[in-house]
């Protein structure tokens, strides 16, 4: 992967270009929120939270090659809010219990634990330590994350071992040097659950699409009043030629739409360089979408020498920003077929320019400019747009249905969302039934409006011809429950959690950890587990072995909880709950 490839890609909204950067290094971003965290749950709900955010604040990357160190500070930033939030932020204080002595080597008859020895150091200096030696964090990166200088950083670290060795000394500081590297070989072992990228991909799925512009209202506003005077914009759909070489990368909706030849054939094709050429195929646009297909030709191989990548798209009052994209190779590898989409331009650009970016020798330079004609009259018409204004209420919140807009390739639903709580993934079970047939889904995102509540989008394949009936149907929706739950571990025991059943397959202790195997429902996540022993409570280290079966169509999800203890576990502890509540609350849309 070219890093600074990707991020460019990144910031121009390619939500797959940001996925692929977050997994390249999937293992350090999930052992980083972990070490602040203390547990899989947290560690992904931050991973999940730090992928918004970078996608959101991108554009304020200046320099690509610190993506990784500046991704990293948001990961802990948001880490750190959330202890905040569950008052836990000085993580030191909840490693100590109460009356323990502060030298934990004064205590020969049990195993001295790293939390107990940077209990010695200050705040500043026992982050410093886990970033740089626990976690082999390099003193850029690592003072990046701590938002200080590179100076200040290594100062911490020199200052933390001082105190260490002033604590200890001589044959003790060999032993604290020891715990460090073990801490490390540790941590190096827990690895990311198999769900990361799925779960990441979903929080990303669900944030609109960056949509920029890059006039302002008022002028846009003067330059219509100036032209309605000599343009009429057609209101009818014009039924022109079909695009020819696009079908590869078509769905079925838009297939169906160039096979009526509902699309505008551009045909017009660009030198590059000596072998190398591309081709602008046509357009399909909407209300909804401008959609864009092209031809990549390289006698040589198009993924050999020098890359030319489509990007921005401008005119007439028009600025924008590709928001996604997707590709497919011909089998001799000399040709590329490609289709981007956009936001609508503006109806009264007659002439639009896609901007093509090159990258050679390992740096963007100078691309080149395509222009070609637009006919907005050859637009296809919108079916129908109408306020629906229905809301639906749920344990913890309620969504507002504002209105549907049906083009022929999309149809998109807009809202508002007010919610009680964080909640991860609310809106992927709401489908759109059309005579009683779900639609494919296509997306959907949701934005922030000041905290108050969130404008919501879903996104969902274009309505079908002659629409009897069509309703929303919400068929669950993500809640939160606290509860206190003590199960024993005595022999395999099932309990009851909102009538689904959790059983606990086995238990004991393996490798110098204590562990807990339990499967249940997919879907269903317990909050604040910990296990009781003769030693007293431990809360959950770390998750492992996720595994995914279907038993009776249902999905059984099975996982090892593991807990930091030699201890025999007694007793399962669990203080809440997440899971998909069914609410099945349908919404006519007449």
């Amino acid at each position: 992967m070219n890093l600074r490839s990707a991020v460019k890609k990144a910031k121009k909204g390619s939500k797959d270009a940001l996925l692929q950067l977050i997994m390249e290094e999937k293992e350090n971003y999930y052992r980083l929120a972990y070490v602040y965290v203390g547990n899989e749950h947290d560690a992904m709900d931050a991973m999940e939270d730090m992928i918004v955010t970078v996608y959101e604040k991108i554009e304020q990357l200046n320099d690509p090659d610190a993506f990784y160190s500046w991704s990293k500070t948001i990961l802990v930033n948001g880490c750190k809010t959330m202890l905040r939030k569950q008052n836990r932020l000085v993580l030191k204080e909840e490693w100590a219990d109460e009356g323990e002595s502060s030298n934990p080597l004064e205590h020969s008859d049990r195993e001295m634990e790293i939390k107990e020895m940077l209990l010695q150091l200050n705040e500043h200096q026992a982050e410093a330590i886990r970033l740089k030696y626990i976690l082999d964090l390099d003193y850029s990166t690592a003072a990046m994350v701590m938002g200080v200088s590179v100076g200040t950083a290594k100062s911490r670290v020199f200052q933390g071992l001082k105190k260490l060795r002033e604590t200890f000394g001589g044959q003790q500081m060999n032993e604290v040097d020891k715990k460090l590297r073990n801490e490390a070989e540790k941590m190096k072992s827990i690895q990311p659950p198999q769900d990361l990228e799925a779960r990441l991909r979903t929080a990303l799925s669900h944030r609109p699409q960056k949509k920029r512009n890059g006039w302002k209202a008022a002028v846009a506003a003067a330059a219509v009043l100036m032209i309605l005077g000599s343009f009429q914009y057609p209101a009818l759909a014009y039924y022109g030629k079909k695009i020819v070489g696009a079908e590869d990368v078509m769905n079925g909706t838009l297939h169906d739409l160039n096979e009526a030849g509902m699309g505008q054939v551009i045909d017009r094709t660009y030198a590059l360089g000596e072998d190398e050429k591309i081709t602008i195929d046509g357009v399909i646009v909407d209300e909804n979408q401008f959609i864009l297909y092209y031809t990549l030709h390289n006698a040589n191989g198009v993924e050999e020498g020098d890359t030319w990548e489509p990007g921005d798209l401008t005119g007439f009052l028009t600025r924008e920003y590709m928001i996604s994209a997707k590709t497919v190779v011909s089998e001799d590898r000399t040709e590329l077929k490609g289709e981007i989409r956009y936001d609508p331009p503006n109806a009264f650009a007659k002439e639009l320019t896609l901007h093509l970016d090159h990258y050679k020798n390992d740096e963007w330079v100078k691309g080149k400019k395509l222009t070609f004609n637009y006919r907005p009259d050859q637009a296809l018409q919108t079916k129908f747009k109408q306020g629906i204004n229905k809301t639906v209420t749920f344990d913890n919140g309620s969504i507002t249905f504002k209105s549907i807009t049906a083009s022929p390739t999309i149809t998109v639903i807009k809202g508002k969302m007010k919610l009680d709580e964080d909640i991860n993934d609310p809106l992927h079970d709401i489908e759109l039934v059309a005579d009683g047939k779900v639609l494919e889904w296509q997306g959907s995102g949701s934005s922030s409006n000041w905290g108050l509540s969130n404008d919501i989008e879903l996104e969902f394949d274009a309505l079908p011809h002659n629409l009897n009936k069509l309703e929303l149907v919400v068929n669950a929706f993500p809640v939160k429950e606290k509860m206190d739950i003590s199960v024993p571990l005595s022999a395999s025991e099932t309990f009851k959690v909102n009538d689904q059943n959790v059983m606990v397959k086995k238990s004991g202790v393996k490798d110098g950890q204590a562990f807990v195997t339990i499967e249940s429902e997919d879907g269903l996540r317990l909050d604040g587990v910990s296990i009781k022993t003769e030693s007293g409570t431990v809360k959950l280290d770390h998750t492992t072995g996720d595994e995914y079966t279907k038993r009776d169509g249902e999905a059984i999800h099975e996982r090892t909880l593991l807990f930091d203890t030699k201890d025999e576990p007694q007793s399962l502890i669990v203080k809440g709950i997440s899971y998909m509540k069914t609410y099945d609350k349908h919404i006519d849309i007449q």
